[in-house]
Order: C-alpha cells, then sequence, then structure tokens
C-alpha cells in the first residue's frame, strides 16, 4: 500500500483529485494532525482494493484479527465491530467503513460470506453510503429488490 499515508508530502500531492464543496467551488484536503487517524487517511483505489482483499481472505484475518474482535450491537441488524460498522442481513454480514470530508467522501462495503467488496471513492462532499450499501445489496441477491 505505497501509496496510502497520513502525512501530506509535496510529491504525493498530485494523486488526491480536487474535493468540491457544497456550493460545488474547489476545496483543498482536510489536514489537521488531531484527526490523523480519521481524516487525515489519504489513499488510492489501488491500495484499498489490496487493503478490503485483506478482509476477504477470511484465513489470514480469522488467525491473526478475528479472535482478538470487540463487537457493539445495537439492536438485532446494527453494530460495530473492529470499526466496522455491520450490518446482518439474512444469511451474511455486511461490513461498511465510510469517510467525509467537506470535498471528499468515500464508502468501502463488503461481505466476506460471498467475497464480495464495493469500494466508491468521490471528489464532493455528499455522501456515497447509499449508493455503496445498494450495489453490495444487489451484487448480493442477484440484482433482486429484497424486503428489508
Amino acid at each position: 500500500m505505497g501509496n496510502s499515508f497520513v502525512d501530506f508530502p509535496e510529491k504525493k500531492q498530485n494523486l488526491i483529485a480536487p474535493g468540491y464543496d457544497r456550493s460545488q467551488k474547489v476545496t483543498p484536503p482536510w489536514i489537521f494532525s488531531s484527526f490523523k487517524a480519521s481524516e487525515g487517511i489519504k489513499t488510492t483505489p489501488t491500495d484499498l482494493v489490496q487493503f478490503v482483499n485483506g478482509f476477504l481472505d477470511k484465513p489470514a484475518l480469522d488467525s491473526s484479527l478475528m479472535g482478538e474482535q470487540m463487537q457493539k450491537s445495537f439492536n438485532d441488524r446494527l453494530g460495530i465491530q473492529m470499526g466496522w460498522h455491520t450490518i446482518h442481513m439474512n444469511d451474511f454480514d455486511i461490513l461498511t467503513h465510510t469517510g467525509k470530508t467537506s470535498g471528499h467522501s468515500a464508502f468501502v462495503g463488503l461481505v466476506r460470506e460471498t467475497n464480495t467488496a464495493v469500494i466508491i471513492l468521490a471528489n464532493s462532499w455528499v455522501g456515497t453510503d447509499d449508493l455503496g450499501l445498494q450495489i453490495l445489496r444487489m451484487i448480493n441477491y442477484n440484482w433482486k429488490r429484497i424486503k428489508a
């Protein structure tokens, strides 16, 4: 993951697409030392695919991380584990994580049981959560509508 970073080196600035705010004006990426672990992470689609593949590689993940996981359930369908939001849908769990600043938004969603994932990066403040979840549900239900 050679193109993921929290510091903003001069030589990597060309990797960041310009972001747009609510009035559709160019806005710079957020750079806050106190938020490096959340709003400070910068990456590329290639690196995100590599990251997601690590989660889809179930045996490797189970042996290294999943045995030590912490879970918090909000109800029968929604929870959080290891920083991922979990949505229990029928036979499997959808894991999602999102990010949003004034000029960029991101969605990563995956279903380990079906080995599927969706990654959406946008250079807009408009969130990508709903679109990402809809695509992931369509892929896993053969494009059929389901009752929630």
